[in-house]
């Protein structure tokens, strides 16, 4: 059975799928067009999770520890509901007729059916959503289950779904039989589902090391064969495991994964019923488009759903290894990897794990010592592995709960075993991990059973003796990457001149596809397109605009990257969208001079900048509503009484190009702009950026003028700026007391974007910092949500850290994309109108200066874009490495500034490495062979991720 998924809201998703894609026809009619929640005009069912979730919750934390049950996500609710009796029918104006089913179970991070019987007529169409139309599956049609039965649909965020079902031209209603739906109470699960990644734990380099980082490029057709797979067990129970897809000798595409036996069980008996296997869901290319924990972590997954058992390896005793086959063929248009597979039992120098923890995008996590062989051992359950069937082995990063089953990969790419379990090491640095052995799971214990090995499944060809077997693309169809780091900057000869820089998409030159970019200006795509040339980092293009194309001082883009090979054309997803600052910089400046025993001391402020960042823009007649807060009541025994109330959103930085090269400097939020809803009420701010374990929120108490009036901002300066960087996120929100009527601020109706969850700010409880249970309304749950808006907050941000004087009244630039402000490239300072000098310090002593009344002035000399040969040009100040392709030696720039130098092979194996060199020190890279390498520098800030060519 296979699925396709799409979110509404970005031009590309609509056109991302090669098959299965569109939308309910209702979402255009325009009766419906107004409609603000589907509830208002269809009839909802409620179904209760009798289940207790922080007993589940509780449970599911303690068996994680102590045992190897894999993450543990939801719960199914039992039901039976035939879409044809009991969904609402709607006649559409062009005769189409709709039926729709809406069900709602309260409390749910995340929502999925399943059915006992999924059949649809040839020329229906079935559509699965949530509330907001944030995110939406489908189109299922006759081919998605042909042959009819049980099946199941991808999980939605909230805690409401609509199932929509349009008609063929025949009026035929739909075989569809509702038999579950799976609670899911995990709010990881539900960020990572909608368009919200949720928070960034760590700054990269994190633990949790994104598929798509550096250390994962030379695994890019390895990852188009990862499979995240959500598990329903007969008793209802539901959790996550991670798989890949294996090719076998006779190299015919049969859709074997490969996971681990625990995901199921450990007993000698394999637990489950076929129709539970029915159900089981598994999504390929669920990855991070880029390096960044902030990057926009859409959910663009081909899903198939449905297997049966082929080889069952429990972990007692055995090797914890189980081979599944899905029930359908996978499309070639879903271009996946039938990873190879390496069963000869060799124990690696090093390797790489892929997997997806906690249900999470891809991570790729990093070995650089041999295993040992080994054996599991369960705590306090009497569970054993069979003696040597495990690798043991530390991670330099490390694997999380979800991963379980994952593959372990050797220097060839090859599978070597699957993921049992061990130490965290996010939580547990060095702590082992077992994997059990491919060469194990092969034939070990064949005399128990056909099931009991997997060799004869995998080598068809050779029955079994086959000891490796290459990975393979059905129809070399390989997986196109998208853009997903881009640069707008104008030039400060020419304003109306942008240049435009991006990233060429992680193995754009190995894909054999004609490549092509298309650029988007202000959500209207250019007409003009850019050649791919092999062996650029980068590409650019310039773009003239006019005065009508600015507003409000920017200039918004986003590129996307067009595949054309002899299969056909892919179009991928457009980049974020990053914003081009348009306007007078400061020019001149006016030094203060200061007579010393040197000479004339010369002196001045680095300008500051400003832009106001938002998530809700700006348009023409906003309607600012107050958002419905209330009163938190509490039992008056209870010692630590609940003071305030928080609410808050998810704000992405983004990561512009530049900062990949670590031009970009620090931002820094300076001021708070806020509509609040009635004069003289008391609120807080409450921004906070990156890792919820490092940092802690500005919270500023505000009271809004006596004489405020309705649509009127109000600015609160920060008395110190906030510092955030790339790469992060930043939360935004306010803080009001919990009296028993709550101050209030407004969030903008409709405000929504491609980038809105369906409650774009959730309820927090500052007082507990629960933070395991997340944002949602667990902790309160008669607080009332207002769809997918955004609260009525802007931020000043500064590329200066010094504190406003005043509040800022007069801002040049506003956006709600990425951007980067103007770069000050040195300062001219002249005397008497003459040039003495040119220097990038704020300060010079004038030692040849005789006359006490000459006149001081600085010019500010600004980067302009227009003029850089390239991208990786040299900045002065920044680190950087040149050339990029090299025979003998390398130089790096600025190299005291690295606190640690890595030099990795493309198959993610650290071949050379330096602590410390120093700014004159070329790096001899004479004795390594011929091919591509990246380096990697560590220093304060960001990290520096090159890419050369050694010739």
């Amino acid at each position: 059975m296979l699925t396709a998924t799409i979110s509404l809201g970005s031009i590309s998703d609509l056109s991302a799928q090669v098959s299965f894609a569109g939308q309910p026809k209702s979402f255009s009619t325009p009766e419906r067009m107004s409609m603000r929640s589907t509830s208002e005009v269809t009839p909802l069912i409620t179904l209760k999770q009798t289940k207790n979730i922080d007993d589940l919750m509780a449970q599911s934390n303690w068996d994680s520890e102590l045992s190897t049950r894999p993450y543990y996500i939801g719960e199914r609710i039992a039901t039976s509901l035939d879409m044809a009796k009991d969904g609402e029918q709607i006649r559409l104006q062009d005769g189409t007729i709709i039926y729709r089913l809406t069900i709602q179970s309260d409390g749910a991070k995340a929502l999925y059916p399943t059915y006992s019987q999924f059949f649809i007529p040839r020329g229906g169409r079935l559509f699965v959503y949530n509330e907001s139309r944030s995110v939406v599956n489908g189109a299922y049609t006759y081919d998605t289950n042909p042959e009819g039965g049980r099946f199941a649909s991808e999980p939605v965020p909230g805690d409401k779904i609509v199932l929509e079902y349009e008609s063929n031209v025949a009026g035929e209603a739909p075989q569809i039989t509702v038999d579950g739906l799976v609670y899911i109470f995990r709010d990881q699960i539900a960020k990572w589902l909608d368009v919200d990644p949720g928070e960034n734990d760590s700054d990269y380099p994190s633990c949790m090391i994104n598929a798509n980082c550096p250390e994962g490029e030379a695994y890019y057709d390895q990852k188009a064969g990862i499979t995240q797979i959500y598990i329903t067990y007969d008793d209802g129970s539901t959790t996550s495991c991670s798989g890949t897809l294996l090719n076998n000798t006779k190299q015919d595409f049969t859709p074997y994964i490969i996971t681990a036996a625990h995901c199921v069980g450990s007993g000698e008996v394999f637990p489950l019923k076929q129709t539970s296997l029915d159900q089981w869901i598994f999504s390929f290319h669920y990855m991070k488009p880029g390096c960044s924990n902030s990057a926009t972590a859409r959910y663009y997954a081909k899903s198939m759903v449905g297997c049966t058992k082929v080889a069952y390896l429990p972990t007692n005793s055995y090797s914890d290894g189980l081979l599944l086959k899905l029930k359908q063929e996978i499309p070639a248009d879903y271009r996946v990897f039938y990873n190879g597979w390496d069963r000869r039992g060799g124990v690696p120098p090093h390797g790489v794990g892929l997997h997806h923890p906690m249900g999470d995008a891809m991570k790729i996590s990093i070995f650089e010592e041999a295993p040992t062989l080994s054996y599991w051992k369960e705590p306090f359950s009497g569970i054993y592995g069979a003696s040597k069937a495990h690798f043991k082995l530390s991670f330099t990063t490390g694997t999380e709960g979800g991963s379980s089953g994952s593959s372990l990969f050797n220097p060839e790419k090859l599978v070597i075993g699957t993921l049992t379990g061990g130490g965290e090491a996010c939580q547990f640095r060095k702590a082992d991990d077992f994997y059990g052995r491919m060469n194990a799971h092969w034939d070990w214990f064949k005399d128990k059973g056909e099931d009991r090995q997997m060799g004869t499944f995998l080598d068809p060809v050779g029955n079994g003796t086959a000891e490796t077997l290459q990975g393979i693309y059905r129809n070399d169809m390989r997986y196109f990457y998208p853009v997903y780091m881009l640069n707008a900057a104008a030039a400060s000869s020419e304003q109306n001149k942008i240049i435009l820089k991006w990233n060429a998409p992680s193995g754009a030159d190995l894909s054999g596809a004609n490549i092509e970019y298309q650029v988007m200006r202000n959500n209207t795509q250019l007409p003009a397109s850019v050649k791919h040339e092999t062996g650029k980092t980068y590409l650019e293009y310039i773009d003239q605009v006019s005065p009508e194309d600015v507003i409000n001082g920017t200039v918004s883009y986003r590129v996307r990257a067009i595949y054309t090979d002899k299969n056909g054309t892919v179009e991928t997803a457009w980049s974020p969208k990053t914003s081009a600052l348009i306007g007078e910089l400061t020019k001149t400046i006016d030094p203060q001079v200061e007579k010393t025993t040197e000479g004339y001391r010369v002196s001045w402020k680095r300008p500051a900048h400003y832009a106001e960042w938002s998530k809700i823009g700006y348009t023409e007649n906003p309607e600012y509503l107050p958002v419905p807060v209330e009163h938190y009541k509490q039992d008056p025994q209870v010692p630590d009484q609940l003071k305030h109330l928080v609410y808050r959103e998810t704000w992405h930085i983004g990561s512009s190009l530049n900062d990949v090269q670590n031009e970009s400097e620090a931002l820094y939020v300076v001021q708070y702009n806020v509509m609040p809803t009635k004069a003289g009420s008391k609120l807080y701010t409450y921004i906070r950026e990156g890792s919820r374990k490092k940092s802690q929120p500005v919270v500023v108490e505000f009271s809004v003028p006596e004489n405020w009036k309705a649509g009127e901002w109000v600015s609160v300066k920060l008395p110190k700026p906030l510092k955030i960087k790339p790469y992060s996120i930043v939360f935004v929100g306010f803080q009001t007391d919990n009296t028993e009527q709550p101050n209030a601020i407004c969030y903008l109706n409709g405000s929504a974007d491609e980038f809105a969850v369906a409650e774009s700010s959730y309820f927090f409880n500052p007082s507990t910092h629960n933070y395991d249970r997340g944002f949602y309304t667990l902790e309160h749950s008669k607080v009332k949500t207002f769809g997918n808006n955004y609260l009525g907050i802007r931020l000043v941000l500064s590329d200066s850290e010094i504190p406003l004087e005043a509040p800022v009244k007069d801002v040049k630039w506003g956006t709600n994309g990425c951007f980067s402000f103007p770069k000050i490239k040195q300062y001219v300072i002249k005397r008497d109108g003459e040039e003495i000098v040119r220097t990038s310090a704020c300060v010079y002593t004038d030692k040849t200066n005789t006359n006490p009344d000459a006149k001081y002035t600085v010019e500010v000399v600004y980067t302009d874009p227009i003029n850089t040969v390239d991208v990786e040009g040299l900045n002065p100040d920044a680190v950087q490495v040149f050339p990029t392709s090299v025979e003998d030696y390398v130089n790096v720039q600025n190299a005291s500034k690295a606190q640690r130098i890595q030099l990795y092979s493309m198959d993610g194996h650290i071949v050379k490495a330096w602590d410390k060199i120093s700014d004159a020190e070329r790096l001899d890279l004479s004795e390594l062979p011929a091919g591509s390498y990246i380096f990697r520098i560590d220093m304060p800030g960001n990290p520096l991720a090159v890419r050369i060519i050694k010739r």
